[in-house]
């Protein structure tokens, strides 16, 4: 190996954002047609980039540090939380059912920040 360092390419977070944003339009327009309901909601998916860019600053923060980290995990728990409450808004879900989701999530959060 010579001493050299071989760095990871990095991948670009746009084919990320736009799959994840493709999956998600997907999704609202597969619960209209089955639910047979209008979205009165659908304002909520304003929020939908900033959920995304969470996200994207978690796998940038994977792909700088090479692993699963603390940093990681807290920004993929504050993205995930945020398209949880953009799905409960967008949908008109009960988050008074729904709230143990947040639990789940932070939960999930947790055992990313100790994976080693």
């Amino acid at each position: 190996m010579n001493g050299q360092i071989i760095e990871k390419p990095k991948r670009s977070i746009w084919f990320l954002a736009g799959g994840a944003t493709t999956i998600l339009l997907g999704l609202v327009f597969l619960a209209e047609n089955l639910a047979q309901k209008d979205l009165d909601d659908l304002w909520a998916i304003a929020l939908l980039p900033l959920a995304l860019a969470f996200i994207a600053q978690a796998h940038t923060a994977y792909l700088d540090e090479g692993r699963l980290s603390g940093k990681v995990a807290g920004w993929a728990v504050i993205g995930v939380s945020t398209a949880a409450v953009t799905t409960l808004l967008i949908f008109g879900l009960d988050a008074g059912e729904l709230w143990p989701v947040f639990f789940i999530i932070t939960g999930a959060g947790i055992m990313l920040a100790t994976w080693r």
